[in-house]
């Protein structure tokens, strides 16, 4: 696979900034896919490991768990997925346990989630089980990619060429590329108040 030079906004400190980190991707697993974000729900997990009331499994994290984009690389087992448009599930089950085996991987004890026990979708790119992805149909209709990953009424996130779109029922607002997500959007009073550095 071609390198991918990547970036997203990570947790480090909760109720601090979240901080930018770069980073590349040389090579994927076999089960693996490397999905290029369109757009990430801000969800109140989010909020909740920002401020530290909740902790990640991880830290530092590139939060976001609620993510649609389009696969970009993939490692031999999907490679089928390579220019699909997918929704990344908020939860990942292991799918080789007794509980998933049994159909039941809703409750699943070895689960990961984006954003918490991984990078996840506040990034350019996103690497992710290729196993459970939601792949979409070539024509979305009147739907966008970057909206399809969450529930209405949600706060989205999305990229578009050089500019990050803030777009929930209440607010459009451009932010430049370079202050990707410099806008914190509170959930309760849907207005920016910036956290990243």
């Amino acid at each position: 696979m071609e390198r991918i030079d990547a970036y997203g906004y990570s947790l480090v400190d909760p109720g601090n900034p979240l901080e930018r980190k770069d980073f590349t991707i040389d090579a994927v697993a076999d089960d693996s896919v490397v999905v290029n974000v369109a757009g990430c729900g801000l969800c109140h997990t989010d909020v909740g490991f920002y401020t530290g009331q909740v902790q990640t499994f991880q830290k530092p994290v590139i939060l976001g768990h609620e993510t649609s984009g389009r696969v970009v690389a993939a490692g031999a087992a999907y490679e089928n997925l390579v220019g699909k448009q997918v929704i990344i599930p908020a939860v990942l089950p292991c799918g080789e346990c007794e509980l998933c085996k049994k159909g039941r991987s809703n409750v699943c004890q070895r689960q990961v989630m984006p954003g918490n026990h991984m990078d996840g979708g506040f990034a350019s790119h996103v690497v992710v089980p290729g196993r459970f992805l939601c792949e979409l149909p070539d024509d979305l209709g009147d739907n966008e990619l970057s909206h399809l990953s969450v529930q209405k009424f949600k706060t989205v996130i999305r990229r578009k060429a050089s500019t990050w779109l803030i777009k929930s029922s209440l607010i459009l607002k451009a932010v430049p590329a370079t202050k990707c997500l410099s806008g914190f959007i509170s959930v309760r009073n849907m207005f920016i108040s910036g956290i990243l550095r």
